[in-house]
């Protein structure tokens, strides 16, 4: 039995956990991919700290549990439509780039104002409904009560009646824990778009004075967000960590012929020297300059395939058509924005390598799932790849001429290096050290 119920003190009758922007959006990324992983072990996490463990969204209504909402809006496929219709907008307007970039950000302005007020009018209809009407289904806060913000809270659904909802668990002597997954938004703004680096900033140190923890998944992650609190809060909360897992094998292990892969990617699969990349296009992941190695490797005779997985992030208007322009897409290189999980499982069984080039990184999931494959990994050498992967990877200068060198050095040596995994945490593994820093954090308060 965990610590959490030894101190009578400290009880807590149940935990919330918020998944709202992951069940209300059309997201696979990484906090997303984390989000639905934790949440399906949430029975799990019940059992390890002995009280309830409730996944819970924050709807029309206000908070109902995740099963509720998922039984109510089980068979709505026009919200599916939608999403996927905005999905298919926004590749139009910055994949192929058929507007200008002024009028696209105007639009896109618009738009985000636009939820904006959709969601500050809701936040007064749950209010409303939270103290003159009644809905049996609705979350109300009890002073034992933890909240656990799992989910991308910095989303504009999380509006007046979610900040009203942490603080009446403040007065009632509740707890709420944030999951800070990266503070990179603070650290290298010039990473991203300036309104979401305010968006973030705002958000991330408003919930930081009014939570009463904070959780990241690296130990360097944690002494960025610490130096933070010091350096530029002027705050102390306690400080923990949990690492992420990975089930690939376990969770994929029956899909070769389901039919949820395209033909494309078989045939893909089938090719030699297979060289992968997995992860939001934008500035901080290194791809324009991996293209550039690739590029001129491929210029010199070099036969390896290039595949990039990952939806379209910011910032990238000008390596898009780079993408586009190049004399090998779809020849050595290959771009997919669209890949599903067992697509993804497929191109890390048969691939020959996988390349991080990031600059930066809050964990590095690609890193991990690639070792789970006993696969080679190129990585840059910031410090969270060296965390996670310890001697694992190969390491190499973030720049063109450090990848070039590194992936000449590897095909060029007569005996190859035995790769075996040393990363064992399972996402069962993920969700008990989870488990184990609520019940730390919560018997020091």
């Amino acid at each position: 039995m965990s610590s959490l119920n030894k101190k009578s003190e400290n009880k807590t009758a149940r935990v919330l956990i918020d998944c709202s922007s992951t069940f209300h959006g059309n997201l696979n990324t990484g906090i997303q991919r984390v989000v639905k992983k934790i949440v399906i072990r949430s029975g799990r996490i019940s059992n390890k700290l002995g009280i309830p463990v409730i996944p819970i969204i924050l709807d029309t209504y206000g908070y109902v549990a995740l099963e509720d909402f998922l039984n109510e809006y089980k068979n709505r496929d026009k919200n599916k439509i939608k999403k996927n219709i905005k999905e298919n907008i926004k590749k139009i307007l910055v994949s192929k780039l058929h507007i200008n970039k002024n009028i696209y950000l105007i639009l896109r302005a618009i738009w985000i104002s636009f939820k904006k007020i959709k969601f500050s009018i809701l936040s007064i209809a749950q209010e409303l409904n939270l103290f003159i009407f009644y809905k049996k289904n609705i979350i109300y806060t009890h002073g034992d009560d933890l909240l656990l913000l799992l989910d991308a809270i910095w989303d504009v659904k999380y509006n007046n009646y979610f900040y009203h909802f942490i603080k009446r668990l403040k007065k009632q002597n509740g707890k709420t824990i944030i999951v800070v997954y990266d503070i990179i938004p603070i650290t290298n703004p010039e990473f991203l778009e300036k309104d979401y680096v305010l968006k973030f900033k705002e958000t991330i140190d408003k919930i930081i004075k009014l939570s009463d923890f904070i959780l990241t998944i690296s130990k360097s992650e944690v002494d960025s967000i610490q130096k933070y609190l010091n350096d530029r809060l002027n705050i102390n909360k306690k400080l923990s960590y949990f690492y992420l897992g990975c089930d690939f094998k376990n969770d994929f292990n029956f899909i070769e012929n389901s039919g949820k892969i395209r033909e494309q990617i078989k045939n893909l699969s089938l090719l030699a020297g297979i060289y992968m990349m997995v992860g939001t296009i934008e500035p901080r992941k290194g791809y324009d300059y991996a293209i550039d190695a690739f590029e001129n490797l491929w210029d010199d005779g070099f036969n390896g395939i290039l595949i990039i997985i990952g939806k379209i992030g910011w910032q990238v208007e000008s390596l898009l058509k780079k993408i586009n322009k190049s004399v090998y897409l779809n020849n050595k290189f290959f771009v997919f924005h669209d890949a599903n999980d067992e697509e993804l499982h497929y191109l890390y069984k048969h691939a020959y390598a996988l390349i991080c080039t990031s600059l930066r990184e809050g964990f590095g999931l690609p890193v991990i799932e690639a070792m789970e494959y006993d696969k080679p990994i190129f990585a840059t050498g910031i410090p969270v790849f060296r965390e996670i992967g310890g001697d694992y990877p190969i390491y190499f200068d973030p720049n063109k001429d450090g990848l070039i060198k590194i992936i000449k050095e590897y095909e060029n040596t007569a005996i190859k290096k035995e790769y075996k995994n040393k990363y064992c945490i399972s996402w069962d593994n993920s969700a008990d050290m989870l488990a184990d820093r609520i019940a730390e954090l919560i018997s020091e308060s």
